[in-house]
């Protein structure tokens, strides 16, 4: 029993470019639908048309992760330390003179 592209595209939240992501014909396009049960949608042919050939693909960069906040506290203390001089007075015996 299959199921329609509508009702398949509401229930998961998915449009149809991201589900034919990687597919590049329009006969694998039919075939993909066919695996799943999926009945295409009507206008699928003029969705390959429209399509430029040449189009990229996204590509999600990620987001540099932000350090935990005790490694957070180690980068303002070491920020702190290094903007401070800091010194260490060493006293010396005075040598005798005998």
């Amino acid at each position: 029993m299959s199921i329609s592209w509508s009702f398949y595209s509401r229930r998961r939240s998915i449009s149809l470019d991201r589900f034919l992501s990687g597919v590049r014909t329009l006969d694998d396009a039919l075939e993909k639908f066919e695996t799943r049960g999926i009945l295409p949608p009507d206008d699928l042919a003029q969705f390959f048309e429209s399509k430029k050939p040449a189009q990229k693909a996204r590509v999600r960069r990620s987001k540099q992760k932000e350090p935990a906040a005790s490694e957070r506290a180690k980068l303002k203390t070491e920020e702190k330390n290094e903007n401070k001089e800091y010194f260490r007075k060493v006293i010396k015996k005075e040598k005798s003179k005998d």
